[in-house]
């Protein structure tokens, strides 16, 4: 019996048999038959194994089907669209969508960069396109994002304890611009502190020109600009000079030359102000025409142009109104803020009453030498520059603008001998 069952499963003499493969032999007579589906002695149908071609040709179409799949399923999933206000370190290499206001874009031409910050009222986050300053010019035909325009951004977060949410970009699909911003020009008569944030655009002359100098010796520039239904003043820090183009920087410091400028309105002390928007982009600052060269108008002193005012007089009405008095140090005494900051504490007096004035510690240090040692020496004799002031509805003066050295003069330090 044990025979028999070797005789059919064994191949005949001089046939080989693949070391288990079953599905080669003829399961009747169990002579060799390879992948022939007719037994050639005995003639039966054989059961045979697939064709390894055909294996491979089903694995070979079953993955180019997952990965059409996987694909369509990456291309319909779209990124989250959020407010940059919810944004978390939790978020950190998230792909978003976000969608605001450009409140800030600056070009690079030295290193090829074009970088914005869009806000949408819950928070800022800073766009990057390091080194594709020339591929987004390209995208965008020279339009690029500018200032008030509404973007949307798509792209991943990359968020930092020191520098906030931010997003790195390459691509400049990345970026669309959903509604340009067009300013609209506004007579300066009609500008007010309730302006304060908002963009616009002025044609004005340059109708007054200031050199000054900052605390720490770098130049200031103050203009003035009318168009005929008021004046209004702005302020130039050295850097934003430079950056206008040369025939700007000619034309603003020089009275007479008219000017078309994009700007934001700005306040200083209860009084409308514009401030240019960046003053690097041509597109923001127009010569309509360059008045005749003068020599920069030597500002004038506090000291010469506002009412003097005895202490005697002085009430909690005058609370906000600049005046000069001329007093002398009836006291001083050197104290700490609750942050243990010096502060200096002053009894100003002259004949008609006496009235107290604090200055902080970096008012103090503003000063020249002189003036700080006239302040703390008892019996010195100064003229200043006020601001009236109240404190649990007594009257009180603060100094004028201690950066600016001409809002005090010293008559004398100590007490005559």
């Amino acid at each position: 019996m044990n025979n028999e069952n070797t005789s059919l499963t064994s191949a005949p003499e001089g046939e080989s048999k693949p070391a288990g493969s079953f599905e080669s032999n003829c399961q009747v007579c169990g002579y060799y038959v390879g992948a022939s589906s007719v037994c050639h002695r005995c003639g039966a149908r054989t059961r045979t194994r697939t064709s390894i071609r055909n294996v491979r040709m089903v694995a070979l179409v079953g993955s180019l089907i997952g990965v059409v799949l996987l694909w369509v399923a990456a291309y319909m999933k779209q990124p989250d669209f959020i407010h940059i206000g919810d944004i978390t370190p939790t978020m950190n290499n998230a792909l978003v969508v976000v969608e605001g206001n450009v409140v800030e874009a600056r070009q690079d031409e030295d290193g090829n960069t074009f970088r914005m910050t869009v806000s949408d009222n819950t928070g800022n986050i800073r766009i990057n396109a390091f080194n594709q300053l020339n591929r987004f010019r390209d995208h965008f035909d020279n339009n690029l994002p500018s200032m008030g325009d509404t973007v949307r951004v798509t792209g991943a977060l990359n968020i930092s304890q020191a520098w906030g949410a931010a997003m790195f970009l390459n691509i400049p699909d990345r970026v669309r611009i959903v509604e340009e911003f067009q300013m609209r020009q506004k007579p300066i008569g009609d500008i007010t502190v309730a302006h304060s944030g908002e963009l616009f655009v002025i044609e004005a002359s340059v109708s007054e020109y200031q050199l000054g100098q900052t605390r720490s010796g770098d130049p200031m520039h103050r203009i003035t600009f009318s168009d005929g239904t008021g004046s209004i003043s702005t302020v130039m820090w050295q850097n934003q000079f430079e950056a206008l183009p040369e025939d700007a920087r000619q034309a603003i410091s020089r009275p007479g030359s008219r000017l078309r400028l994009a700007v934001r309105g700005d306040s200083f002390r209860e009084e409308p102000q514009v401030e240019l928007v960046d003053p690097g982009d041509p597109s923001n600052v127009e010569v309509l025409g360059i008045g005749e060269e003068r020599a920069p108008v030597e500002p004038v002193s506090p000291l010469e142009e506002l009412r003097e005012m005895k202490i005697g007089d002085i009430t909690t009405a005058h609370a906000g109104q600049t005046f000069k008095i001329r007093a002398t140090i009836e006291e001083y005494s050197l104290g700490q803020t609750q942050a243990g900051d010096p502060m200096h504490r002053i009894t100003l007096g002259d004949e008609t009453d006496i009235i107290q004035m604090v200055l902080w510690s970096n008012q103090f240090q503003a000063l020249t030498a002189r003036a700080r040692e006239a302040f703390s020496t008892q019996g010195s004799n100064i003229k200043m520059a006020v601001e009236g002031d109240e404190f649990r509805g007594t009257p009180q003066v603060d100094l004028m603008d201690a950066e600016d050295h001409r809002t005090v003069e010293v008559i004398r330090i100590g007490r005559e001998r």
